[in-house]
């Protein structure tokens, strides 16, 4: 159950990251100057990045027990 709730949540951060590099480089590279380095995302982003999926899988982590009882198998109803 983890694998699948957190391999969309991080592939989902790599695409953010991706898309965000990819948007800074196509909209100042058209407009700046000759010669003008090409732009780099700031520490602050990737930081934000990870914490938001840490604290999404730290999230899920607190589920697990919950949904452990709920689909034991001596809390299944058969009727």
């Amino acid at each position: 159950m983890l694998l699948e709730a957190a391999s969309p949540l991080v592939a989902a951060t790599l695409v953010a990251a991706g898309t965000a590099y990819g948007i800074c480089v196509l909209t100042v590279k058209p407009m700046a100057p000759a010669g003008t380095p090409t732009p780099v995302l700031g520490h602050v982003y990737y930081l934000t990045m990870g914490a938001g999926l840490a604290i999404s899988l730290a999230v899920i982590l607190m589920t697990l027990p919950l949904l452990g009882r709920i689909t034991a198998p001596g809390s299944a109803r058969f009727e």
